[in-house]
């Protein structure tokens, strides 16, 4: 087997059929097979991939039920099934855009032997406008060829524009082989993500190519945790990737100080989310994290905790910033 594809989906009875459309759509000269993860849907969205494991048992193979398990575990869980040399994954609400975009990339696989996984271009999809990520001025650092450190490196400094893992193709035993030897480094529930541990892990390894490719279709949706209003969720959602951020850089001798700016946004971003939250727990969970990085917390980000700690109302804590943020 070339290349498998991992479908991770949670209660996405409306969006999962178009996710495998796509990539069944791909036209390869090469077998490659998709690997369906169901993490215990309450809604249709078992029956829909049932139905195309029962019409393409040669290519489609859905994971037997389980209970619900999270991101993380569905992720890694699927990879272990795969058989490919190569894989990639599409989100459950996610389109792939390009029907060449596999074989364009497998071809880079298998004339360049050094990198470990080949990025290509995405876009990314908001109440019916599309951006096509090469577009950004902020992405482009990602348009080109990449050794591993550099990678490392972009990686863990970037606080907005990443490179979308769904984007890309690795050599699957790149990354079993870290699973094999110490799974802790990349598969942590804590983190909540699979994609940023993976592709630090697989920078460790190897290069980075590019192919100029639109590879995937990124939808953002008022009902996805990262896209919401609610204070509340959005804080429960980044304190995770913020402390994987920081857990990264311990684990592979990054010195935090070298992302201080990324680090310091982060911080502020999340104790306003607290502040806002007005949870105990959260609160608690804010200071934490700031407590691993005192010297690089902004005052700004120190307002707000002191804000929770003694319950000020806002209008004392914009005073303040206003206060402190005086070039006098």
């Amino acid at each position: 087997m070339k290349a498998s594809v991992i479908i991770i989906t949670y209660n996405q009875e409306h969006s999962i059929a178009a996710a495998i459309d796509s990539v069944l759509a791909q036209r390869t000269s090469y077998p490659f097979e998709i690997v369906i993860g169901d993490d215990a849907s309450t809604d249709g969205t078992r029956s829909v991939c049932e139905e195309y494991a029962r019409r393409y048992p040669d290519k489609v193979r859905l994971l037997p039920p389980a209970p619900n398990k999270g991101l993380v575990d569905n992720y890694f869980d699927c990879l272990l099934e795969c058989r490919g040399e190569y894989v990639s994954d599409c989100a459950g609400d996610d389109i792939w855009v390009d029907p060449t975009r596999l074989q364009k990339q497998i071809e880079w696989l298998d004339t360049h032997p050094e990198d470990v996984a080949v990025m290509s271009d995405w876009e990314i999809v908001k109440e019916g406008q599309a951006a096509i990520s090469r577009d950004i001025p902020g992405y482009r650092k990602w348009c080109g060829n990449l050794t591993g450190e550099a990678m490392i490196r972009l990686v863990l400094g970037t606080a907005v524009h990443f490179p979308l893992f769904s984007a890309m193709l690795y050599r699957r035993r790149a990354l079993t082989g870290i699973l094999a030897e110490n799974p802790d480094i990349v598969r942590r529930s804590e983190w909540g993500c699979e994609d940023l541990p993976s592709i630090i892990a697989l920078a460790s390894k190897g290069n980075f190519g590019y192919q100029p490719v639109v590879a995937s279709s990124y939808r953002i949706d008022t009902g996805s945790v990262s896209n919401t209003d609610s204070p509340a969720r959005l804080f429960d959602f980044y304190i995770k990737a913020a402390k994987c951020t920081l857990d990264l850089c311990e684990i592979y001798n990054i010195d935090p100080g070298s992302i201080r700016n990324v680090l310091a946004r982060k911080a502020n971003f999340l104790a306003a989310l607290a502040l806002a939250a007005k949870d105990p727990a959260r609160r608690d969970k804010i200071r934490e994290f700031c407590d691993r990085i005192p010297e690089i917390v902004s005052v700004k980000t120190r307002i707000y905790l002191a804000a929770m700690k003694y319950k000020l109302p806002w209008r004392s804590v914009l005073l303040l910033k206003k206060l402190f943020s005086s070039p006098c």
